[in-house]
C-alpha cells in the first residue's frame, strides 16, 4: 500500500547477538609464542578471554587456517592469571535463548569447506541439513535423516578424530568478585562454545535440572535471566591416560530460592512502574537492589574464571 513514511529497516535482515568476547578452555598458539607451530592449542588448564572474531596470522608466509583469536585486550588481568572458575549471571528469560546442542561436522571427509562457512552437516540424532554443491558449484541445504550413533562420521580411531561431533553454545554476562571486581573490567555478553562430549553434557545436565526442579515446585514457564551459576575447569584421564579438560555449569542459587526472589522483584518493578497517584503512602515506594548483592555465596572472595572455546 502506497506511503508517503520514508522506509526503514532491511526485509529479510537479521541482526547478530551482541557478543563482546569469547570465552575458551586454552588458545592457540601464535608465533610470538616461540614454541612450535600457531594454531595448535596450548594451556587447556585455564580460561581465556578472546576477541570475537579471529584475526588472520601467517606463520612461514602461509596463512594458519582458520585465523586465531586475539586474546581480548580488555581482559588482561584475566588472562594473565591462572583462571580455572568463572562466574557468570544467564541474562537470557528462556533456556533455547542462551543454549543450543546438536550434533555438526564442519568439512566434508575429503577436507572440503564450504565458503560461506556454513557446517557441512548438523544433525539432531533424527535428520540432519547437509550441504551440497551441484556441477556448477552452487551450493544447496539437503534434508536427510540423521543415524545419530551408527553415522560413519561420528566414529573415531586412535589416530583419526570423529567428523562429526557435538557442538554446544552459551551465552552468559560475566560476574566479576573479589579482587577482579576492583579492576573495573566490563561485563559484556559472552559465548562459550565446546565440541567435547563430556562438557556438552554439564552443559544440559545443568539446564534439565532447572527444568526438572521447575516441574517440580509447579512452575510452568520458569524465567531463568538473572540465574547465577559457575563454570569450574577440571581434568580428566582417558584410558590411555591422555588428560584433557572439562568444564562442569552448577548453579550458585537454590532454584526455589531464586524463582521466588525473581518473582518478588518483578512485583516490585511493577509497583514501582504505577502512577505516582496510585501510591497510597511513602511505604509503598521500595527500593529494588541487585539481587545477588545480599545473597550469601553469590559475592566475596573469589577467584573467577571465563568462558571458554573449545572448538
Amino acid at each position: 500500500m502506497p506511503t508517503d513514511e520514508r522506509p526503514r529497516g532491511i526485509a529479510g535482515l537479521q541482526g547478530k547477538t551482541p557478543v563482546g568476547a569469547v570465552l575458551t578452555i586454552g588458545r592457540k598458539r601464535r608465533p610470538e609464542d616461540n614454541s612450535g607451530r600457531p594454531g595448535v592449542p596450548i594451556n587447556r588448564d585455564q580460561f581465556y578471554l578472546m576477541q570475537v572474531d579471529p584475526a588472520p596470522v601467517k606463520y612461514r608466509d602461509k596463512l594458519v587456517k582458520g585465523g586465531i583469536r586475539p586474546m581480548h585486550p580488555s581482559f588482561q588481568p584475566f588472562n594473565d592469571r591462572k583462571v580455572q572458575r568463572v562466574v557468570g549471571m544467564l541474562v537470557h528469560s528462556h533456556r533455547d535463548d542462551c543454549f543450543e546442542h546438536y550434533l555438526r561436522a564442519q568439512g566434508t571427509p575429503d577436507g572440503k569447506m564450504s565458503p560461506s562457512q556454513r557446517p557441512w552437516c548438523e544433525g539432531n540424532g533424527d535428520y540432519a541439513h547437509r550441504l551440497a554443491w551441484d556441477a556448477a558449484g552452487v551450493e544447496t541445504i539437503e534434508r536427510i535423516d540423521c543415524p545419530n550413533d551408527e553415522c560413519p562420521f561420528r566414529q573415531a580411531t586412535r589416530d583419526k578424530p570423529a567428523l562429526c561431533k557435538p557442538y554446544a553454545r552459551l551465552y552468559f554476562q560475566v560476574r566479576w568478585q573479589g579482587a577482579s571486581a576492583k579492576l573495573l573490567m566490563p561485563t559484556p555478553l559472552v559465548k562459550f562454545t565446546t565440541q567435547s562430549w563430556h562438557t556438552t553434557k554439564a552443559l544440559l545436565g545443568f539446564f534439565d535440572y532447572l527444568d526438572e526442579s521447575a516441574q517440580r515446585l509447579g512452575i510452568p514457564e520458569p524465567l531463568l535471566m538473572g540465574l547465577p551459576f559457575e563454570l569450574v575447569l577440571q581434568e580428566r584421564t582417558d584410558r590411555e591416560q591422555r588428560r584433557f579438560p572439562v568444564a562442569r555449569m552448577s548453579p550458585l542459587i537454590d532454584p526455589l530460592q531464586f524463582w521466588t526472589e525473581s518473582a518478588e522483584r518483578r512485583q516490585q518493578l511493577q509497583d514501582m512502574a504505577r502512577p505516582v497517584g496510585a501510591l497510597t503512602d511513602r511505604s509503598a515506594t521500595t527500593e529494588v537492589n541487585d539481587w545477588s548483592q545480599n545473597q550469601p555465596g553469590v559475592h566475596g572472595d573469589v577467584t573467577d574464571a571465563e568462558v571458554v572455546d573449545e572448538g
